[in-house]
């Protein structure tokens, strides 16, 4: 596997930049996809992110699918600072976070990581133009249930003024249904983090009222 992996990238690195030193056969699409999956670590993923500004350089763009892999692969590797890192500086890394992505990257720091953190993430929703965390119900699920759960002050203020809008979704939200199947559990992700995530809330709001 790390052969394969060093293999790939070693094709790929001296084909990106301005003025690559190997122009031909170009790099497809596939070949990052394979890179990120073969990664067994942070150290790996972070060698593949230091080589983004070089596909940027060569005038190419990831697309949704790729960025959403590579936020799955950060959390499958523990590793979710680098999204985050990677998220925060678009003008370099050039990967563009899509709304399921959002979720993920939230999802993967709201429970172990300082809640600094998941605030950083809820504010990537505003800079690639996602919806408002108040207005997604999954995202805005999980935020409360983190801000509850370290219970500071500013976190619970946070989680206060949310509440309102938590209550709004769930009202406007068809009845939760989650499939038993555990693969169907395992495309519905979203859905599984929300039932969740509002069980914790629920706990936190009796516990402050008894």
């Amino acid at each position: 596997r790390l052969e394969k992996f060093n293999q790939i990238s070693n094709y790929i690195t001296p084909r990106l930049g301005r003025k690559p030193a190997v122009k031909t056969p170009g790099v497809r699409k596939s070949a990052w996809v394979n890179l990120v999956g073969l990664a067994t670590s942070e150290q790996q993923l972070t060698q593949i992110t230091e080589m983004f500004p070089g596909w940027k350089e060569s005038g190419h763009v990831f697309d949704a699918q790729f960025s959403e892999l590579f936020v799955r692969r950060c959390e499958e590797l523990s590793c979710p600072l680098l999204a985050l890192k990677v998220y925060g500086d678009y003008s370099k890394y050039n990967l563009r976070l899509t709304l399921p992505g959002a979720q993920r990257l939230i999802h993967s720091l709201h429970v172990e990581y300082p809640i600094n953190h998941v605030i950083t993430a809820s504010a990537l929703y505003r800079v690639y133009s996602l919806p408002p965390v108040a207005q997604d119900l999954v995202s805005c699920a999980m935020l409360v249930s983190a801000c509850f759960k370290h219970g500071t002050k500013d976190s619970l203020s946070v989680a206060t003024a949310l509440t309102p809008h938590l209550e709004q979704l769930l009202k406007a939200q068809k009845p939760l249904k989650v499939s038993e199947n555990s693969t169907e559990k395992a495309l519905d992700k979203p859905r599984v983090w929300l039932k969740w995530s509002l069980k914790k809330i629920d706990k936190a709001l009796f516990a402050q009222t008894g």
